[in-house]
């Protein structure tokens, strides 16, 4: 079943045969301005077929509930108590069918047909959710075990490269795969329950050996570095105006999409000078006035971003808009184009956002909505760390980074990494506690050398147990020293 909110058209349709063929519940020939059957020209957010008599449905609408005992051939409206509202989501629970509603609570009914009534059990497909190449050369497989399976395979370009055993309850895991020659890596994963196969949706992820640097510089004059920019709507090119070649987005740049130019030299952050610096002309679409990043009416937007795995992109600066600069705005709002005079330089400090000796890649990303645009955004003269050489030290003191994801999880996110460094060889603990002090589950508990750590916590106690939503609080102690930071946790 299909719901849609548009005036004049169908709004319920119904396939049986996994969408070669649709039919219209709802009464609505093509640009009719009314229902044949007597279901009204409104949206519609919600639906439920009776399981115990599949010809009564029951249709939540922007004004009310409907109903029709004849699988959609009549519709009448509920006249049965239930207010005149918004109904976005109805479900069958423990007897009861549940009613929330806009504005108006939760409703519920209770029908005898629905005592004792279990709902099925439907085995899922598996989900490959994020893939993304990682600062450390491998690539990181999201999968999302959505069933309980008999067995499971991950295959890479057509070979099995991964056998996971049974599995009594869903659960997500993480395949790391090293990467040793540049493509594109295609990822399946297949499960069996009782003899019958599950598939995943097939993704692909361009992939590339790494090697980090401590500095690096590009002025984008050399057309063989090109190849160092993996990204999306964008060119290594000179423009009207502007004096020399630099990175461009399309201009005027296209609605509902977005440029990333990703830098796939893996950066090592330093102790000392972790400085980006650029200079670039951002013509985007300005915000309402007073929004900020981050804000939903700041329409359009430039920023700077790092990652530490490929998957969690953190903001290295706060994104902006043609509001940034005085002569950017009045550039837009005169549809010109602009000029060399126009380019400001930015210098960003990795350690606000990183620790030193971690391994990051950076990209630079230009978001727009599905509204205005704008002429787009010029990016040169890159450098990073320049004037900084040799080994990254390691500090001397006991470094406690803030987890990321922060709150956590998220749809690609099942897990939040704990980033730390230690200064010289010791005894680790690192333990997560509850708002009350209570412990969870403990991390670590190792003698490790000095230097950087990133373990990861899926939200579950020393049971193996989910827990709830709230605020944690991490805590690591080495020796003489220790920290400790909070979490959220958002279920």
């Amino acid at each position: 079943y299909f719901l849609f909110s548009a005036p004049d058209n169908p709004k319920i349709l119904c396939t049986k045969d996994f969408g070669q063929s649709f039919t219209d519940l709802s009464g609505f020939g093509a640009g009719s301005e009314a229902s044949n059957n007597g279901f009204p020209d409104v949206a519609v957010f919600s639906f439920l077929v009776m399981p115990f008599d599949t010809n009564i449905l029951w249709a939540g609408t922007e004004i009310g509930l409907f109903v029709s005992d004849d699988n959609g051939n009549s519709w009448q409206y509920a006249d049965n108590g239930l207010p005149a509202a918004g109904i976005f989501e109805m479900k069958i629970v423990d007897g009861q069918i549940v009613v929330a509603t806009q504005g108006r609570g939760i409703w519920t009914v209770d029908l005898p047909e629905l005592v004792g009534y279990q709902p099925p059990v439907a085995t899922l497909s598996p989900r490959l959710n994020q893939m993304a190449m990682s600062p450390a050369g491998v690539v990181l497989v999201h999968i999302n075990l959505r069933s309980a399976y008999d067995a499971t395979v991950v295959s890479e370009n057509g070979a099995i490269v991964a056998t996971l055993a049974a599995n009594t309850q869903p659960f997500d895991t993480t395949l790391v795969r090293t990467v040793t020659d540049p493509g594109r890596l295609r990822f399946e994963v297949t499960s069996v329950k009782d003899l019958r196969q599950y598939k995943s949706a097939v993704r692909e992820v361009d992939v590339f050996p790494t090697e980090s640097q401590i500095s690096y510089a590009d002025n984008f004059n050399n057309s063989d570095t090109q190849d160092n920019y993996p990204g999306q709507n964008y060119s290594q090119t000179t423009s009207v105006g502007l004096i020399s070649p630099a990175i461009h987005s399309t201009h005027s740049y296209a609605d509902g999409e977005e440029m990333i130019v990703l830098l796939k030299t893996p950066i090592k952050v330093a102790e000392n000078n972790a400085i980006i610096s650029y200079d670039d002309i951002a013509l985007v679409e300005p915000g309402d006035p007073g929004t900020v990043y981050g804000d939903q009416a700041m329409w359009d937007y430039v920023v700077v971003e790092g990652t530490t795995d490929g998957l969690s992109w953190e903001p290295l600066i706060d994104g902006y808009d043609a509001r940034a600069n005085p002569a950017w705005l009045t550039a837009y709002q005169n549809r010109s184009e602009p000029q060399s005079s126009l380019f400001v330089t930015h210098n960003i400090d990795l350690l606000e956002t990183f620790s030193a000796g971690e391994v990051i890649f950076v990209r630079f990303r230009l978001y727009a909505d599905q509204a205005a645009n704008g002429w787009g955004w010029v990016i040169d003269n890159l450098d990073i760390q320049q004037g900084v050489s040799g080994p990254v030290d390691i500090p001397s003191t006991l470094i406690l980074s803030q987890n990321k994801p922060n709150p956590f999880p998220s749809p690609f996110n099942p897990v939040t990494t704990i980033p730390y460094t230690i200064p010289e060889k010791s005894q680790v603990t690192l333990k997560i506690y509850d708002i009350l002090g209570r412990e969870v589950v403990t991390l670590v508990d190792a003698v490790q050398d000095k230097g950087n750590y990133s373990p990861q916590w899926d939200g579950k106690n020393t049971r193996q147990k989910t827990v709830a939503s709230g605020v944690y609080i991490y805590r690591i102690q080495t020796g003489n020293e220790a920290k400790s930071k909070r979490m959220l946790l958002i279920r």
